[in-house]
């Protein structure tokens, strides 16, 4: 049976999940004392740039629609630490933006400067899983350019500076666009650098991921997301490129088309009369590059992984005829995709990080993090060591372990 939400390393188990009755919410005792403590000194205010955020310390409102969720989970290594991300719509009335970051957990799971550890001596995981530290904010500036759906984000770093791409909707517009802040730490607080998104080119944009080029030039994969993109007679959602200013915030020329659903795979979702290529991630190897993506609908059985390669960061890029390279054929695991890489601390193997739905016979927007193995064959094609219905799996190769 699939063991749900846990990230299993060095006999480590942390959990990530934020379902009723989990260990990452708190008792409703101690969210009681919590609130009496926070009336009687008044509300945490922190100002985050031209965006006032309040710390909200009430637990997740559920939300049933799918079309209201944004999942995107990934984790970044950033300045020696790994960090887990997770976004959703928390309640649309409270223009709310979720992000959890694992840090608790990840104060056993990694070193400052030799990447990840483990507990040593242990036969089997421990009984409990982790508290992980959690955050809620919502945004209280009306002045912010974006007023709720704040989802996908990316965190990269340059120069001592972490910079975050997200996802919000666009208050002007009412139409989804990708914003920039900047940090001086991973964990924040990140200030928006504009009152308004990156870029407008007339379509909502959606899922920004940044590749950094051996030349030194960066460049943004996005999705032109399928809410106001028709084509073929249907709605869709295709993968655009553009190559972003060394300011990394500063949008130059417009995108381009990279990839659209053109496969037999990525046709499972016509009978909602819409079709998806979205969650772009990028991986260079050997001067070819690699442009990964999730196809069909993300609240549905079949949300996959596929790819695409190109001599140009910007293409033309060719489909992999045997896509899809992340795919589930079972019922136990539902909706494997939008995902990012990383690599292991000594950088000999890669790792897989994905979501799947909570309930795989309901699907929708509920949904947790995953992680497997992933390498590239002789010939340079993909293969996707996942998904697994293991609990365990061996320790990540590092070349000093402590």
């Amino acid at each position: 049976m699939l063991t749900q939400v846990f990230l299993h390393l060095k006999l480590q188990r942390f959990h990530v999940s934020r379902r009723s009755g989990s260990q990452l919410i708190p008792s409703r005792h101690q969210e009681e004392a919590k609130r009496a403590k926070q009336r009687k000194h008044g509300r945490q205010l922190e100002q985050y740039g031209k965006t006032l955020l309040i710390h909200d310390p009430s637990p997740d409102i559920a939300a049933d629609d799918a079309g209201e969720i944004g999942g995107d989970d990934g984790i970044e290594r950033l300045a020696g630490r790994f960090h887990a991300v997770r976004t959703h719509l928390v309640d649309e009335g409270h223009r709310s933006s979720h992000q959890q970051s694992i840090r608790s957990a990840m104060q056993e799971l990694v070193h400052q400067q030799h990447g990840i550890r483990g507990l040593e001596g242990q036969d089997e995981p421990p009984q409990h899983p982790c508290q992980c530290a959690q955050r809620k904010y919502r945004v209280e500036n009306e002045d912010s350019w974006g007023f709720r759906q704040f989802w996908a984000p990316e965190v990269v770093q340059r120069d001592g500076k972490f910079y975050m791409y997200y996802t919000a909707r666009w208050k002007e517009k009412d139409s989804l666009r990708i914003g920039a802040a900047i940090a001086d730490h991973p964990a924040g607080p990140f200030i928006d650098v504009y009152d308004r998104p990156m870029f407008d080119f007339g379509y909502a944009a959606i899922d920004a991921h940044i590749l950094f080029d051996d030349d030194g030039r960066m460049y943004m994969y996005y999705s032109r997301d399928c809410s106001e993109n028709v084509a073929n007679g249907r709605f869709e959602s295709h993968i655009y490129g553009l190559e972003l200013a060394d300011d990394m915030i500063t949008v130059q020329v417009e995108g381009i088309c990279l990839c659209q659903p053109d496969q037999e795979w990525e046709m499972k979702s016509l009978s909602r009369g819409q079709q998806w290529n979205e969650g772009p991630f990028v991986l260079k190897r050997e001067g070819l590059y690699y442009l990964m993506y999730s196809a069909n609908f993300f609240g549905g059985h079949d949300y996959s992984v596929g790819y695409a390669t190109a001599k140009h960061p910007l293409g033309p890029f060719v489909k992999y005829e045997h896509n899809p390279v992340l795919v589930s054929d079972r019922e136990e695991i539902s909706g494997p995709g939008h995902h990012s890489v990383i690599a292991s601390p000594d950088g000999t193997e890669l790792f897989i990080v994905y979501h799947i739905h909570m309930d795989p016979a309901l699907g929708g927007g509920n949904r947790q993090v995953c992680m497997d193995r992933m390498r590239f064959r002789e010939d340079g094609s993909i293969e996707v060591l996942g998904p697994t219905l293991s609990s365990l799996q061996p320790v990540p190769s590092a070349s000093a372990v402590q």
